[in-house]
């Protein structure tokens, strides 16, 4: 599984989520992975990515290709922080390095990104 969180529309309508790396990686805790299971509690579709070497809650689902979970979203949440290099997303549970551009590239317009210091 993979730890970019994305969540899109809700089951029963209004806005949809979506994370794209969360955790600290200096610290390693699973910040992001427990928001996912609240959203997904509260009726969101999540999707993540960037969380292969951890368990994600079971109503949660993995994507192992980053660019496409963020297509697939309504809204991208990056991280606390966002990146600890400055180029690629700070992705701790991650087996592969995953480039910030990558993620904001991939963006459209008319998306949600909710990320500190960007």
């Amino acid at each position: 599984m993979e730890h970019e969180t994305r969540i899109g529309r809700r089951h029963n309508g209004g806005y949809g989520y979506a994370q794209h790396r969360h955790f600290r990686g200096d610290r390693g805790d699973l910040r992001s992975a427990y928001l996912a299971g609240l959203l997904a509690a509260d009726g969101y579709k999540v999707i993540t990515s960037g969380f292969d070497s951890t368990d994600l809650p079971p109503c949660v689902t993995g994507c192992t290709n980053p660019a496409q979970a963020v297509t697939l979203a309504d809204c991208v949440i990056l991280p606390l922080p966002v990146t600890t290099d400055g180029t690629t997303v700070n992705a701790p549970f991650s087996r592969m390095r995953i480039p910030l551009d990558q993620v904001l590239n991939g963006m459209a317009q008319d998306q949600f990104l909710v990320g500190k210091n960007l």
